[in-house]
Formats: C-alpha cells, structure tokens, sequence
C-alpha cells in the first residue's frame, strides 16, 4: 500500500479536553478555553473550545436555579445556533410562554434571530455544547423586545437525536456500504449541519485507508462508548469529554476498537450534507498517544 506524506508534513487537527482545555495534538492547554462567566451571570460557566471562520463551539454549564439569560429572552441576529444537552436536566424558553424540557440526547436549532433562553430548574448541574455558524466575537446577543419580529413556525426545532432514522453509511471506501456504522442527519441548517453517527464494536470508518473532507471544518465527540481516531502517522483515544476538530483535507479514521457502541456528534461548518465531499488517503502504522 502507498503511504501517505501530510501536507507540508504536518498534521491539522485538535483533540481538546473540554474540562481542562489541554490539547493532546498541540501538548498544551489552548487560553482560550479558560472558563469565563457569561454576561455577569454567576452560576452560568462558558468555555470557548473551537472559534473558528465558518462555526465555532462553546461548552456551557449552569447551576441549578440559573437562567440564561438572567431576565428574558436573547437572539442572534445573525448567527445560527444547534444545541445537544450532555448532562442535568433545564428548560428551553421561547416567546409567547413556549417551553420545551431539556436532559441528556435532546438537540435544538434556533435560525438566525429566533429569541430563546435556558433555566436549569434541576438540583444537578447542567452542561451543553452550543455550536454557532460564527467565530465567537460575530455572536451578537440582543435582549428580545416583545413585538420583535422572528420565524414562528420553523426558528425552532427540538429533537431526541436517539429519534433520528438511522442508516447505514453509504461507504467510504469503493461503493460497499460500511456495514456496523449508521448515521442519522439531526439538523440541516443554512450553514451548519449536525450528524449522528453510530459505529458498533470492531467497525472501522472507513475499513480501508482514510477519508478527508476538502473545503469543511469538523467538529466531534462521543456521546457514549470509546475509540480510536487514527491519523497517518498516530493515533489518539476518543472518549466522552474529547473533541476533536479536522481540519479541511485532513486525513483521518475512526475505529471503535471496544466492546460498545460508540455514538457520535459531528458538526460540519456547512448546512446540507451534499456538500461535505469526500477524498481517500493510504493509510500507514500509529502508536496511540493518550491511552488511559
């Protein structure tokens, strides 16, 4: 088999912890993960943990009896927004009194402007990642005025992402299916995109070789279950609590190297799937560099 030469030699990629902001790719905790309070509202941490051109991600916890925001609703005017709940449990706010109930696997999508708002009424912490369709310093937060005009019938959308249909990949390698690996598309906006995938134990994706996605950054992180991500030259553990970002064209693998199943979130930094294409690269041996 051919081997494959990185690009100027180099690998690009993160593999971030989200508690600590140590980064394993770079061997140092990034600044600005350092967590920060949101808008002076105490009990309500945010952490910045990819701020990119096209999307970016923030890590969010809130104490039991915080909002955010502390009074009334706020809205992006510009920006699209797609949450996934990790932990604790809390209520999505939405004008006209609409509520929805958040715990662990429920995702929204808010379009550009729709107002909104989150109360952890739990006796547990609450802990979500928020993806944007902007670098975090575009993220403008507006207070909601009643009257204020927004998309009332599709600004919202709330999903069980456990509900997607899942099916199988259609394969990355020749046109074989990869069989053990399903994928569900939870949201197609105008400019990010969330998928999730599932591969069960001893699936590799793809089987052979590598895959890269030119002109897309790559956002993800498993939900539940363990696994390899394997680059041409190394490989790194993939737990909860990791998240990893791909560069465009960068090659890379993912092998669920364990027992369970590995569930998946993977946000790209466009909003139909058609346009996340797909490039083949040979593959060459790894040594895992943070095994547990």
């Amino acid at each position: 088999m051919k081997q494959f030469e990185l690009k100027d030699g180099k690998n690009h990629y993160g593999f971030l912890d989200m508690e600590t902001g140590y980064d394993y790719h770079l061997k140092k905790v990034i600044p600005g993960t350092q967590s920060f309070i949101r808008e002076g509202i105490a009990g309500c941490v945010c952490k910045n943990l990819y701020d990119l051109e096209k999307i970016s991600m923030q890590y969010v916890s809130i104490e039991p009896g915080v909002a955010a925001p502390a009074e009334g609703l706020t809205m992006h005017p510009d920006c699209e927004e797609i949450t996934l709940i990790l932990q604790g449990e809390g209520t999505l706010l939405l004008p006209e009194g609409k509520t929805y109930e958040l715990k662990p696997d429920i995702s929204f999508y808010l379009k550009e402007g729709h107002p909104h708002g989150i109360i952890n009424n739990s006796k547990e912490v609450l802990k979500y990642v928020v993806v944007y369709s902007k670098p975090l310093k575009d993220v403008k937060r507006n207070a909601y005025k009643e009257g204020d005009t927004y998309d009332s019938e599709n600004g919202c959308i709330v999903k069980n992402i456990n509900d997607g249909i899942q099916r199988t990949a259609p394969g990355f390698t020749g046109n074989k299916p990869d069989e053990g690996h399903l994928t569900s598309i939870i949201f197609e906006g105008n400019n990010i995109c969330f998928l999730h995938p599932i591969q069960k134990p001893g699936v590799s994706s793809p089987e052979e070789d590598f895959v890269s996605h030119p002109g897309v950054d790559e956002l993800e992180f498993a939900i539940t279950g363990r696994g390899t991500v394997i680059m041409p030259n190394l490989g790194l553990a993939l737990r909860p609590g990791i998240m990893r970002y791909n560069a465009p064209e960068q090659p890379s693998k993912t092998f669920n190297n364990y027992d369970e199943d590995l569930r998946l979130a993977v946000f790209y930094s466009t909003g139909k799937l058609k346009n996340v294409f797909r490039t083949h690269k040979h593959a060459r041996v790894f040594d895992v560099l943070n095994e547990d």
